[in-house]
């Protein structure tokens, strides 16, 4: 009987998994234990503003209590929003369908089989634009996100990893203006935090190497093990970690990493931010225009969410122009992290004091 030998493309996908396999559990446990610690943080810290009492329980649920009423936290999950609105939020698919029905702005998307690389090249070639690929259901955190696969290697790639998420896997178009994020808590707008990619500007003298050398003077490592909220020990910024996927951004701007980019030039170092490489928040909440406050509100009654975080990507946060803004997501129990480690400090604003003061209204 004739041995059947695995192709070269599926033995690399098969030892790409394997690592990732091998890789996640021990990563994901220590994250989940910083950004519990971190999210929980928040809360303690407005609580006692409020005269709220908080408690740690041995499972890491933050519990508030206050006149006899209770409610329970864990990292970003609160009472406020249950399984099933969870489920909702969760679910993108279904997101995009409510919100494309009642007329809000989202990107271009398909729906595509896990594994499905050659329905997610079509999708680029017939809008002639990069896109995102990323699981259909059940994820956050960026888990399962690539941002601009351009080969046919990379796309396939893209498609089996995100694929392992699930079923389902979404390709949407990419849209390179800003991304802010809008907190609103029954209905009522928190605030808004821009959330930047790490980048060097070019003064005309220094190599990107070097730009990016110096951008990390004083900058913590991301190994360190994420700090409890402290006013006294904001802003915080972590490293800018030099990868093949920063190289390849920097390759695809026109530059290498002994390139010297003229003064004022910005090269990008990340597609997407991400705090724990460099990313910086920055609250942008004086500058939201009326119209995307009221597009929020819109969006968070047609899910019917109490908590929830609005991924809106524009050109402008301070003018809705039609056609330069998409809702990209809608997260429900969003991370407050976005709003607290914002880099302009005297803009911070307390969403979780707001927050509590609606638990327990």
């Amino acid at each position: 009987m004739r041995k059947i030998v695995p192709s070269t493309s599926l033995m690399l996908f098969r030892n790409i998994t394997r690592i990732k396999n091998r890789i996640r559990p021990y990563a994901g446990q220590a994250h989940k234990a910083d950004i519990t610690q971190l999210e929980s943080s928040y809360y303690i810290h407005e609580a006692k503003a409020l005269g709220v009492q908080a408690s740690i329980l041995e499972n890491n649920v933050l519990q508030l209590r206050r006149n006899g009423a209770v409610q329970n936290i864990y990292r970003a999950f609160t009472d406020l929003d249950g399984e099933g609105t969870l489920m909702i939020a969760g679910d993108k698919v279904f997101c995009s369908s409510m919100l494309r029905r009642h007329g809000i702005p989202i990107p271009e998307s398909v729906v595509l089989k896990s594994g499905d690389h050659r329905g997610a090249a079509e999708f680029r070639r017939r809008i002639g634009a990069p896109i995102v690929i990323k699981p259909a259901k059940n994820t956050g955190d960026s888990k399962g996100v690539f941002i601009r696969p351009d080969s046919g290697f990379a796309i396939w790639r893209a498609v089996n990893l995100a694929g392992q998420f699930g079923n389902e896997i979404l390709a949407e178009r990419f849209h390179e203006d800003t991304n802010y994020r809008l907190l609103f808590c029954r209905g009522k707008f928190l605030a808004a935090s821009s959330r930047n990619p790490a980048r060097v500007v070019g003064d005309g003298i220094h190599t990107v190497r070097e730009l990016i050398h110096r951008a990390n003077a004083g900058r913590l490592p991301t190994a360190r093990e994420i700090t409890a909220y402290d006013p006294a020990t904001r802003p915080i910024l972590y490293r800018i970690p030099v990868t093949g996927e920063l190289r390849a951004l920097v390759k695809r701007q026109g530059f290498s990493m002994n390139s010297i980019p003229q003064e004022g030039k910005v090269v990008m170092l990340q597609d997407i931010c991400h705090w724990l490489y460099g990313g910086e928040y920055l609250d942008v909440t004086d500058e939201v225009s009326p119209d995307f406050i009221e597009l929020g509100k819109k969006v968070v009654d047609i899910l019917g969410i109490k908590l929830a975080g609005i991924d809106l990507i524009a050109q402008d946060i301070r003018v809705a122009r039609p056609g330069k803004f998409f809702v990209n997501e809608v997260n429900t129990s969003p991370a407050l992290l976005v709003h607290y480690e914002v880099q302009n400090r005297r803009e911070m604003r307390p969403v979780a004091r707001e927050i509590i003061r609606s638990m327990f209204s």
